[in-house]
């Protein structure tokens, strides 16, 4: 059997699948940037971000300057809402494909590539549309950072390649958390799988490094969000010793089977790959990784039911399993069957990807319609109590951003509606302020928000409540 060239020398049937992958997600997020950031989280992150003309880093979590820019600067430069979303939602695209071009084409790291494009495929489903998860966006710079060292460790020492080496260590260390798990993989799996003696060296002192930076993170820069946040991590004892009847396990074998049906094919193909060739290290470490990453956030998240915020704690995974599979099957098949398993899954999960923002475009089809409906009534500054809305809605904590931002690009006019869950939060005093945007957790006034943005016309009104005439 002839020997894939495609871990060799950058391969031209492979710039064009990229080229088709990215430019296929780039016209996904523009058809459907509404989905994208009129959303929970991101609408947030619009408001934050206008509001204070400024980045809205959380958590120490700087590695989002890049996909946070394409919001910032073009706010900036006084684009309006629309373009400004649009171009948001195509940031994230265009940061992953940069990843992907960067190891391939200037790197000459083309194993490295067909990581970064399995990871943006294999198992994304929401989380297309839950755009602005920091550890997702972490992965495509964890690769590019491992084919960087990888780079450098077959050139000579220079003392500019290892400052950037050491800046892109540590900013990989700050994306997220579970960041350093994700190094600790890549860090032991390439280790195994390579022959060449410096790229051992580079790895064995970058690990340590690693771990610094990581101590001082949890001695120096702790907050309280991720302190909230690494607190399932008690239900180990909660649980304890039963771990399998949790519902996120159910949660994710029906997602499994549904949407994230080429990680459990791939990883048995390794593994058993592994156990023919007697590749024992490299089986225990992709076996335990994957059932010792799972069972870390099922438990960590019992509940499980929220699908999109779920699925981006499951990423890793598909790190792990696409990372053994570049690295050791994929060279095992002829370059042109290479290429088209490889097109075949990409192609596989971009029809999958599509299909689906129907729940997604469900929500914001009653938003609109909603708008439609109150557009005549005097006063639009309405409150609603969220069991009068559809259950579809998923979180409604950010649907005064969403609200503002779907009436302004759709009417030019910023409309102030608010859906609460807590009856007591809406006092009579909140209700009857009259130049005050409300928000889940307090409200800014209409003279503190820039009016390019936020062309609110409502001033003379206090809020009422407002029950939809149908959910």
């Amino acid at each position: 059997m002839s020997t894939s060239t495609l871990d060799t020398k950058p391969s031209q049937k492979l710039f064009w699948l990229g080229v088709f992958s990215y430019a296929t997600l780039a016209l996904l997020a523009i058809v459907f940037y509404k989905e994208r950031t009129i959303f929970c989280d991101v609408a947030f992150r619009f408001f934050a971000i206008i509001k204070a003309d400024d980045y809205a880093i959380q958590a120490n979590r700087f590695g989002s300057y890049f996909t946070q820019s394409f919001l910032y600067l073009s706010q900036a430069i006084g684009l309006p809402l629309k373009y400004v979303m649009i171009n948001y939602s195509l940031g994230f695209v265009i940061y992953k494909a940069l990843g992907f071009f960067i190891c391939l084409n200037v790197l000459k790291k083309p194993k490295f590539a067909q990581t970064i494009l399995l990871v943006d495929l294999l198992i994304v489903s929401e989380t297309f549309y839950w755009i602005q998860s920091e550890l997702v966006e972490s992965l495509t710079f964890l690769i590019l950072y491992f084919a960087f060292l990888q780079y450098s460790a077959e050139r000579k020492v220079h003392v500019l390649r290892l400052l950037l080496l050491l800046g892109m260590l540590i900013t990989a260390v700050f994306f997220h958390p579970l960041s350093f798990i994700n190094i600790t993989f890549l860090s032991l799996f390439l280790f195994l799988s390579t022959d060449h003696r410096n790229f051992k060296k580079y790895i064995l002192i970058a690990f340590p490094i690693m771990l610094g930076i990581l101590a001082v993170k949890t001695l120096y820069f702790k907050t309280t969000y991720d302190t909230n946040a690494s607190s399932g991590i008690n239900n180990f004892v909660r649980f304890f010793p039963d771990y399998i009847s949790i519902k996120s396990n159910r949660h994710f074998g029906h997602h499994l089977l549904t949407d994230y049906y080429f990680l459990p094919i791939l990883w048995v193909i390794v593994l058993g790959y592994y156990a023919q060739k007697r590749f024992k290290m490299k089986f225990f470490l992709l076996f335990f990784f994957v059932l010792g990453y799972l069972l870390l956030i099922n438990v960590s998240q019992p509940e499980g039911h929220i699908i999109f915020h779920m699925e981006s704690f499951y990423m890793p995974l598909s790190l792990f399993i696409s990372l053994a599979f570049v690295q050791d099957i994929l060279p095992l098949l002829a370059s042109k069957k290479a290429i088209t398993l490889l097109t075949f899954i990409v192609v596989c999960r971009l029809i999958h990807i599509g299909f689906q923002h129907e729940k997604f475009s469900k929500p914001l089809e009653w938003k609109q319609a909603l708008l439609k409906e109150t557009a005549h009534l005097e006063n639009k500054k309405l409150a609603i109590y969220y069991k009068d809305a559809p259950e579809n809605l998923m979180l409604t904590w950010g649907s005064s951003y969403e609200f503002w931002m779907l009436s302004t690009i759709e009417t030019g006019v910023a409309r102030s509606i608010i859906i609460y869950d807590n009856p007591n939060t809406m006092t009579p005093g909140r209700m009857h302020l009259k130049n005050v945007f409300l928000s889940q957790w307090g409200g800014s006034a209409y003279n503190d928000l820039p009016k390019a943005y936020f062309p609110f016309q409502d001033s003379t009104h206090g809020y009422v409540f407002y029950k939809p005439l149908a959910k």
